[in-house]
C-alpha cells in the first residue's frame, strides 16, 4: 500500500515478473491540505499487484507541511538549532542508514537564519557524530560561487571576506585577500609557530627572491615582542 499527498499520480508503475505488467493507479489532480490529525488529508492509493520497481512521474509540486510547495518537493516544519541532549533530532528531513546513522537538515528561526546540516547517530543523546563528505568521488567545492576553480575555492563579495577560523573560547583568526595576501587573528597579530621545539620555520628557502618585513613602516623584533626601532634585537640572543 502507497500514501500519497499531493499531486498528480500517473499509471505505469511496473511489477516485477516477466511481463512486467503495469499497475492499475488513480490520478488525484488536486492538492491535498494537511489536516489536523496524523492521516488527514491522505489519500491512499491501493495498488493489487506484485512488488513494484517501476518509477511513479508527477506533475506539479508535492509538500509536506505545506499547501502550497514551490518547488518539486518542498518539506516545511518547525525551525529549531540542532539538539544534544534530546532523543530525536529537530531536523525537517533526515537520509539515514540501517544502522542508525544519518544526516539530519534544518533552519534556523532567529537571526541569521541560518541552515544546518549534522551527520550523525539518529538520537543525539548518544553523543555520536560522524564525519561529513562532500564530493568523496572528487570535484571542486565552491563556497560564494558556482564555478569553483580548486578543490575549495572560497569567494566573498565585498573587500575582507573570507576564512574564519576559531575556537569555542572566542579566539579567532581570518585568511582574505582584498587585493594583497591577509592572515591575522582577532587582535590583528599574526603568529608562525610549528609546535615543536625541534621544527624549523622556512620563509622563501629558494636561491632567489626577497623576504620583506614592515613595509608600511612597521618595527621588527626578533626575540623582542614589542620592538622599540625598526629592527629590535632582544638581549637573550
Amino acid at each position: 500500500m502507497m500514501k500519497w499527498f499531493a499531486g498528480a499520480l500517473a499509471a505505469g508503475l511496473l511489477a516485477s515478473g516477466a511481463a512486467h505488467a503495469a499497475c492499475t493507479a488513480t490520478t488525484y489532480p488536486y492538492p491535498l491540505a494537511n489536516g489536523s490529525t496524523a492521516d488527514a488529508g491522505q489519500v491512499t492509493a491501493d495498488l493489487d499487484c506484485a512488488p513494484i520497481h517501476g518509477l511513479a512521474n508527477w506533475s506539479g509540486n508535492v509538500g509536506i507541511g505545506t499547501t502550497t510547495p514551490l518547488a518539486p518537493l518542498q518539506v516545511n516544519g518547525v525551525a529549531n538549532p540542532p539538539t544534544t541532549t534530546s532523543s530525536t533530532q529537530n531536523g525537517m528531513m533526515y537520509v539515514g542508514g540501517q544502522g542508525g546513522n544519518g544526516l539530519f537538515v534544518g533552519v534556523l528561526s532567529g537571526s541569521p537564519y541560518s541552515s544546518w546540516l549534522q551527520s550523525e547517530f539518529q538520537n543525539p543523546s548518544a553523543g555520536f557524530w560522524y564525519p561529513l563528505s562532500l564530493n568523496p568521488l572528487g570535484g571542486n567545492v565552491g563556497i560564494g560561487t558556482t564555478s569553483p576553480a580548486n578543490i575549495l575555492d572560497v569567494e566573498g563579495s565585498t573587500t575582507g571576506n573570507g576564512i574564519k577560523v576559531g575556537n569555542a573560547g572566542g579566539n579567532y583568526g581570518t585568511i582574505f585577500d582584498d587585493g594583497n595576501f591577509h592572515i591575522k587573528n582577532s587582535a590583528n597579530a599574526f603568529w608562525i609557530d610549528t609546535g615543536d621545539n625541534s621544527s624549523s620555520v622556512n620563509i622563501n628557502s629558494t636561491s632567489a627572491g626577497f623576504v620583506l618585513l614592515a613595509t608600511g613602516g612597521g618595527k621588527v623584533g626578533v626575540g623582542q615582542a614589542s620592538p622599540s626601532y625598526l629592527l629590535h634585537v632582544g638581549s637573550s640572543l
